[in-house]
């Protein structure tokens, strides 16, 4: 009984089926015009690739976020206190002359021993980390600019 049904109930043709034979179509007029394009092909290639080179290109485009990271360590077995002191005087150094190297501020940390920072950073008692946050080029002079 089903067979016999299905010969009187008429089935239409799905979305799909139109847009397959649109595309059918639309593939056998490019195949009937080889010549036409291929040429629309190459006109199309070398106007993107003038565009590309006109515009100019990098692999790795430069990030200048302003600010520097640093990570020093001392001779194994240095006490807290020499690190403590000679991140001081780097520190000082840097902010005596934060003019003429265009610093904003700095943020240390070291590996004093027996503190939670210490031990979630990872850092050892001989170690210690620097942020260097630099001006702004905007509010930089020119040759900071450059």
């Amino acid at each position: 009984m089903v067979p016999a049904f299905a010969n009187i109930v008429k089935a239409k043709p799905s979305r799909d089926h139109r847009i397959l034979k649109g595309y059918k179509r639309v593939l056998d007029k490019l195949l009937t015009h080889k010549k036409g394009v291929i040429i629309a092909f190459v006109i199309i290639f070398v106007i993107s690739v003038f565009g590309l080179l006109s515009k100019g290109l990098e692999f790795i485009p430069e990030v200048d976020s302003g600010v520097l990271n640093v990570s020093f360590a001392l001779p194994s077995n240095t006490p807290y206190t020499v690190v403590s002191k000679a991140l001081e005087e780097i520190e000082s150094y840097l902010m005596e002359n934060k003019d003429e190297l265009h610093i904003v501020s700095t943020y240390s940390v070291f590996g004093q021993p027996g503190t939670i920072l210490s031990a979630l950073r990872g850092i050892q008692e001989n170690e210690a980390d620097m942020q260097i946050n630099l001006t702004p080029r905007t509010k930089g002079t020119k040759a900071l600019q450059k």
